[in-house]
C-alpha cells in the first residue's frame, strides 16, 4: 500500500457520529464524508483516481438497511471537485468474522483471501473504510487491487484506532 491516511483518531465527535451512523443513522453520512474529504487535501493522489469502498457483508447491509462504506464513498465522490470515479471493484468472496475484539494476527488471518476483484483497474486507487485498526483489511484489499491492475493503492479512513498509530 502506497500510503494510508485517517481524518481523525477514533475519538470525539467523529467516533460518536460514526457509531450512530453504523447503527442506522444514515443522515450522518454528509458530515462524515466531509471529514473524510479533508484527507484529499493532504494526499498525494494522482488524477484521475478511482475510489473503491471496502465492501460490507450482506448481513451488515441488512442490519443497517444500507451499505455504510459505499454510501460514504458516494458522498465523497459527489462532493470532490476532481470527480473521482467510484466503483464497487471489490467483493467479499468468503465469510469473514466481525473484526471487533480480534488480535492483529487473527485479523490478518480473517482477511486473508477475503476479497475478489470484479474488474480491471488502472492508475491510482483509493480504498475507503471507516476505521483502521491494524491495517489487515486495507492490506488484503490492496493486494487484490494491485493484481487487478492498480498502479498505486492508497487507503483513507475516517478514524484510526490507537492500535493503528
Amino acid at each position: 500500500m502506497a500510503q494510508t491516511y485517517c481524518s481523525s483518531p477514533y475519538e470525539g465527535w467523529v467516533r460518536d457520529k460514526l457509531i450512530e451512523y453504523k447503527n442506522g443513522r444514515q443522515r450522518n453520512a454528509p458530515a462524515l464524508a466531509s471529514a473524510l474529504m479533508t484527507v484529499f487535501q493532504i494526499s498525494d493522489f494522482a488524477n484521475p483516481i478511482t475510489l473503491v469502498p471496502i465492501p460490507s457483508s450482506p448481513e451488515k447491509i441488512a442490519d443497517r438497511g444500507f451499505d455504510s462504506i459505499a454510501t460514504l464513498g458516494a458522498e465523497v465522490s459527489r462532493n470532490l471537485a476532481s470527480g473521482p470515479k467510484l466503483t464497487a471493484a471489490l467483493f467479499l468472496k468468503s465469510c469473514v468474522r466481525d473484526q471487533v475484539g480480534l488480535s492483529a494476527h487473527e485479523r490478518k488471518k480473517n482477511m486473508a483471501r477475503a476479497f475478489g476483484a470484479r474488474c480491471q483497474l488502472s492508475g491510482d486507487v483509493v480504498l475507503i473504510d471507516d476505521v483502521i485498526t491494524t491495517g489487515a483489511t486495507m492490506s488484503s484489499a490492496a493486494g487484490i487491487l494491485r493484481i487487478a491492475g492498480a498502479q498505486r493503492v492508497f487507503g483513507i479512513a475516517l478514524c484510526g484506532s490507537p492500535k493503528s498509530r
